[in-house]
């Protein structure tokens, strides 16, 4: 979008000022005609021809000088997110982490000394890993280029494959009293052609963003399946805070973290949503968001459907 409001201007810079330049002189002209003769005329249009070319040299001097000041700002901007990033990855490390240590000291020194408070530490702690090894994995993604990740694509059963996320997520976030409810109207045949570990982290990254963003006692994110013809459409909602319809278009950039994260301190890095729509592109679907403030935000994906032999053509070359 930058690239292209700086080709604009570039343009509109190149050609109308020489044009606004000859309207200029064409009208003192048409006012002066009368009374110049054939070697005024010519005197003229050679002066005109000159201030042109020199209009052209000069314009063209401040716009390199512009766009190379503009690239320069832009470099330092993408230099100061990364870092910020970065910056918030290691600290929403030490959260997990000191959380490990904390309950893991705590079962070493038989603080937990009845059978329910040592499952509890346990959960506690498997639930902090989670958290510790999907920072990991952001990490991991950033040094590799999250936007360029490689793909293992195999025939998957639609409903056998969501089944088992949402069952995942149910059992990580029992603990935070989160419900998840599944809705399914996907016929039980239904194949997707996918690479179930990097389809998986999608379905992760969404809920785990609609986690954050909860502010309500009753905390409840529906997940729907629907078939779409040639696509299987999955719905998830949350019941959060939302997001602010200026902000809405940019949440799925790279870095981006909405004001309210800000303003509340909430743990993230800004790269799962983007991750996420690489992903779903990647798979040939689209990923869309709606939200209203104050009752919560839902994210729409659509997945295609296997399609035949056609996908293991295309792979084999």
């Amino acid at each position: 979008m930058r690239q292209k409001t700086r080709l604009v201007i570039a343009f509109g810079t190149i050609v109308l000022v020489p044009v606004m330049v000859f309207y200029i002189a064409i009208w003192r002209i048409r006012q002066n005609l009368c009374r110049l003769g054939a070697a005024g005329w010519q005197s003229l249009t050679c002066d005109l021809l000159i201030s042109t070319l020199l209009i052209l040299i000069f314009t063209a001097y401040m716009l390199i000088d512009w766009l190379e000041k503009t690239d320069a700002l832009e470099r330092r901007e993408q230099v100061r997110r990364e870092r910020e990033w970065l910056g918030n990855l290691l600290h929403d490390m030490k959260t997990p982490l000191a959380a490990i240590r904390g309950y893991a000291e705590g079962l070493m020194d038989g603080i937990a000394d009845r059978l329910q408070k040592r499952e509890l530490y346990i959960r506690t702690i498997y639930h902090q890993t989670n958290e510790l090894t999907q920072l990991v994995d952001e990490l991991l993604c950033y040094t590799k280029d999250a936007h360029d990740p490689s793909y293992d694509f195999q025939k998957i059963n639609a409903n056998a494959f969501f089944d088992d996320c949402i069952e995942a997520l149910r059992t990580e976030f029992a603990p935070e009293n989160i419900e998840i409810t599944d809705e399914n109207t996907v016929g039980a045949d239904a194949e997707i052609y996918a690479d179930a570990a990097q389809l998986r982290r999608v379905i992760s990254n969404i809920v785990r963003n609609c986690v954050k963003y909860m502010d309500k006692t009753e905390r409840v994110i529906r997940i729907r399946r629907t078939d779409s013809g040639d696509f299987v459409q999955i719905e998830i909602e949350d019941n959060g805070c939302g997001i602010a319809p200026e902000e809405l278009p940019y949440i799925f950039d790279r870095y981006y973290r909405a004001q309210a994260a800000s303003a509340s301190k909430i743990e993230g890095t800004g790269i799962g949503l983007s991750i996420a729509k690489k992903i779903v592109e990647d798979h040939g679907g689209t990923i869309r968001a709606q939200s209203e403030q104050g009752r919560g935000t839902k994210l729409s994906l659509t997945i295609l459907k296997y399609r035949g032999d056609c996908y293991e053509e295309d792979s084999d070359h």
